[in-house]
């Protein structure tokens, strides 16, 4: 009967609307995976908010964390199968970009303590090369607060360390590397 077809017309209309958001200042329209619901978004945030509040992160740290998140979801890198490791790796990132006692620390990557072995040559009678080493180091508060979220995600998300670095800088790369938000 009629019931029928505006049914289906009404599913239709808003597999429509969740596949795509017309946006006045732009000609194209952003496209998301219809298994990616709004609703699955909010309750992943709203975990992360409080997992996160719960083992003392910064509530900035969990917004710039949601920032990422929606970035890579504009650009159709997370559906509902990778979300809660997309949005891990992105808590990551954020840790380290925005809380306090977390600093990236460059150091000199040398064999040789003294400028004179340091110049010399290598056993096949190369220059041996200085690298410069970066290093995120953090406070024990930190260190603690930053165990307490590995912990959450893991319990919580199923998640584990391995896999969470594993992703980290997949993450780093899809949001070409711009941590500002």
């Amino acid at each position: 009967g009629p019931n029928v077809n505006a049914d289906d017309n009404d599913t239709h209309n808003k597999q429509k609307r969740r596949q795509s958001h017309h946006n006045p200042n732009h000609e194209e329209s952003i496209h998301m995976p219809p298994s990616l619901t709004l609703s699955k978004i909010r309750s992943l945030k709203k975990q992360a908010l409080v997992g996160c509040v719960e083992a003392g992160c910064e509530i900035s740290t969990v917004a710039l964390a949601c920032v990422y998140f929606e970035r890579l979801c504009l650009d159709c890198r997370v559906d509902k199968s990778n979300r809660r490791l997309s949005m891990g790796a992105c808590l990551l990132l954020a840790y380290k970009f925005n809380e306090p006692n977390v600093k990236l620390v460059n150091e000199i990557d040398d064999e040789n303590d003294d400028e004179e072995q340091a110049a010399s040559k290598d056993s096949k009678g190369k220059k041996k090369r200085r690298g410069i080493m970066s290093t995120f180091r953090m406070s024990k508060k930190s260190e603690t607060i930053f165990a307490a979220v590995l912990g959450w995600l893991a319990t919580e998300w199923s998640l584990g360390p391995k896999e969470l670095f594993a992703a980290e800088f997949g993450v780093f790369v899809a949001l070409e590397f711009k941590l500002h938000a």
